[in-house]
């Protein structure tokens, strides 16, 4: 889980590990009523994103999975 274990701030520029193996991997764009809130189940090579967000998002969404 990528945190600041000082303060139990979150990184959200990251992947952040709510559970064992289940990741939220999105990314938060300003001024957009719509946030998509993608998640990747851990499962070596059967891992599974849930809901891969949108074009404008997509880049982002690859950099968080590569970080999880």
């Amino acid at each position: 889980m990528m945190n600041n274990s000082h303060t139990g701030e979150i990184d959200i520029n990251h992947a952040v590990e709510i559970a064992p193996r289940i990741w939220w991997v999105g990314h938060v764009q300003e001024h957009d009523p719509f946030q998509c809130h993608v998640y990747l189940i851990e499962q070596g090579r059967e891992s599974v994103l849930i809901d891969p967000g949108s074009k404008l998002t997509f880049n982002n969404t690859l950099k968080s999975v590569a970080t999880s």
